[in-house]
């Protein structure tokens, strides 16, 4: 699309809309409510070395935590980075050793030539995920994001920026080996042996390569901002922004690269055959994966699903996350979230209209540009920070949703990749205050999270890591620390009842309905659909306790007043509910533990018949014994 196509494709959109929607901080996005789902912060290392200092406009700006690695086959180590060149070595007691120090003349890894800002650092750490592994190429094996200054001896392997700024720097991806895989520092053989595997000439001080993940094929993921400097007169912040839908420069978009190759141009590195513009028309760099981002500053890889996630920072009015596709346009600098952004007006963004009620913005659509998935405006928050693609089991009611957080306000959310409800998570009393700026948000092996950020916006801030965990149990209404049959009885009757209280959607669907009591049963307390006394099985001990009990309706009254047995929340205990219980696959003839589920009951309508028959001459139809 031309420049002269867009500005009359933006003028449309904005008579459409009328300028009050255009409005700068408009609020463009319903409000993110705090949602139900709650969550406790515990500070495991709260003395991170954080620097400050004013720059010419007298905002303050700082050094603080930019990463949070998990060493791959380990539950109790991470390791957290800095912006001031610094790596240290944190165990789940919150003790705390150096593993790096690039900035430090007397260390072993120091390096002369690294050179921090309060936007850049050693933005990122990852280890390779054959790290554990003794036959794998990646063993012992962990990779850097650093800054350093021009003089360094290696020229540049990336400089094709459009507009060059005087805040130059070079943006260093380097290779490091440990000693060995318990190793609690990188010595000096370690960072003697780094290897430099590309370097890149930033064309100002901001946005530059913000983060590395690996995926499941061992495939290197690189994230790199437009170079956008806000320093920069408005015409190169322009002409800037174009770098990210050029396929000739590697500005803007996201980087994929076999670490262990040596097809690039600097032969230290391969690219992998199936990146997506191999061979394609014009200059392209083979090298790119993703295009059209702003500042794509945190990724996340879904364990299960193999999606790559990215955060996106907004220039004006809207925070967002892309879901990243091979060779895909996301949008930037045509689109802002899922908003039209004119770069040539810089002060503006429209909504895109869906007039032929696709589902996608007709702008969007027209230009092959790919949407985000979560969004949202200034009235919520002032800079999206990423972020974990949630796979853990505290929260069952969050598997697959995205965790992420505002940089600027600290606050922490999770949302919904496929419907883009997004609501604030719920502090709880118990937690320790989260961090006033958060700089990011991960999970270690086993799916834990963690957040990591300054507690504060002045210099009396410090660096923090804390672990999140959920205060109570999933499903557990009455809060006494089990799930019990209170708890089914409270949310069955909160459905039958209508109620909307949002503590009964356990599975985040933002509806309390039948599906949440088979997530009730199935996944919080690991059993079937079918097993009132809740011991693991539905076998005819479930059958007994119901019958006896004389609350069967068969078609004459309804039973509303028992929990036990009405397993989809109607009001009755009826045939509907054993159809439903024999569907969830978990009944047990044997009256045992049920080893393996089986589709059908084992003996039978007719004994279900007899079963029925004898309950009933042993206590009358609708009438009770107490329990």
């Amino acid at each position: 699309m031309t420049k002269l196509q867009l500005s009359a494709f933006f003028l449309a959109a904005w008579l459409l809309q009328g300028n009050v929607a255009s409005r700068l901080f408009a609020q463009l996005l319903p409000p993110v409510e705090t949602g139900v789902v709650p969550v406790s912060a515990t500070t495991l290392l709260d003395h991170l070395p954080v620097n400050f200092y004013t720059n010419r406009f007298d905002n303050t700006f700082y050094f603080g935590p930019t990463d949070l690695a998990a060493i791959p086959g380990e539950n109790n180590r991470l390791v957290v980075t800095s912006h001031n060149g610094q790596a240290f070595l944190l165990d789940n007691q919150g003790n705390v050793t150096s593993f790096l120090d690039l900035p430090t003349p007397e260390s072993p890894t120091y390096s002369p030539w690294f050179a921090a800002t309060p936007i850049q650092g050693m933005t990122s750490l990852v280890f390779h995920p054959d790290f554990a592994n003794p036959t794998a190429a990646g063993y012992r094996k962990f990779y850097t994001l650093e800054p350093e200054s021009l003089d360094a001896p290696t020229p540049a392997d990336f400089d094709e920026s459009i507009v060059v700024a005087n805040l130059r720097h070079d943006e260093v991806l380097y290779e490091y080996s440990l000693s060995n895989v318990d190793d609690t520092t990188c010595d000096a053989n370690c960072f003697s042996g780094r290897r430099e595997l590309l370097r890149i000439n930033q064309p100002g001080i901001h946005h530059n390569l913000g983060d590395l993940v690996f995926g499941s094929d061992g495939m290197l993921f690189i994230s790199s901002g437009d170079g956008d400097n806000a320093a920069n007169a408005t015409p190169d912040r322009v002409a800037m922004s174009e770098n990210s839908v050029h396929l000739d420069n590697i500005f803007g978009k996201i980087l994929r690269i076999d670490p262990f190759g040596s097809n690039s141009t600097n032969g230290k590195y391969g690219i992998p055959a199936d990146n997506p513009f191999i061979d394609a028309d014009g200059p392209n760099i083979d090298e790119i994966y993703a295009y059209g981002l702003r500042n794509p500053y945190r990724l996340a890889m879904d364990a299960k699903t193999g999606e790559l996630y990215s955060s996106e920072t907004g220039q004006l009015n809207v925070e967002s996350i892309k879901r990243i596709e091979a060779g895909g346009h996301h949008g930037w600098n045509l689109m802002e979230g899922s908003f039209i952004y004119n770069p040539m007006d810089q002060s503006t963004v429209i909504p895109d209209q869906d007039l032929n009620g696709d589902g996608v913005g007709d702008f969007a659509a027209a230009n092959g540009l790919v949407e985000p998935v979560l969004e949202y405006d200034r009235q919520t928050g002032w800079a999206v920070i990423g972020m974990a693609a949630y796979r853990g089991t505290q929260w069952p009611e969050l598997d697959g949703k995205l965790i992420f957080a505002d940089h600027v306000l600290g606050k922490l959310f999770y949302g919904d990749p496929e419907t883009g409800l997004i609501r604030q998570f719920a502090l709880d009393e118990s937690s320790d205050p989260l961090p006033g700026r958060i700089f990011g948000v991960t999970t270690d092996n086993e799916g834990d999270l963690y957040v990591y950020g300054i507690t504060s916006h002045d210099a009396n801030g410090h660096g923090v890591v804390q672990k999140l965990s959920r205060p109570w149990l999933a499903g557990d209404f009455d809060r006494n620390n089990k799930l019990d049959l209170a708890d089914l009885d409270q949310l069955r009757n909160s459905i039958i009842g209508g109620g909307t209280d949002a503590t009964f959607d356990l599975n985040g669907d933002e509806v309390a309905s039948q599906s949440d009591i088979q997530t009730w049963i199935n996944t919080l307390k690991g059993t079937y659909i079918g097993d009132v006394n809740l011991n693991g099985k539905f076998n005819s001990e479930d059958l007994v306790i119901v019958f006896v009990a004389g609350e069967y309706d068969d078609g004459v009254v309804g039973n509303s007043t028992w929990d036990e047995g009405d397993w989809n929340a109607d009001g009755d205990f009826n045939s509907s509910d054993l159809v439903f219980a024999f569907q969830d696959n978990g009944y047990d003839a044997a009256t045992v533990a049920n080893i393996a589920p089986v589709p059908e009951p084992q003996f039978g309508w007719f004994a279900w018949c007899l079963l029925l028959v004898a309950c009933r001459s042993v206590v009358p139809r609708n009438q009770k014994i107490n329990r």
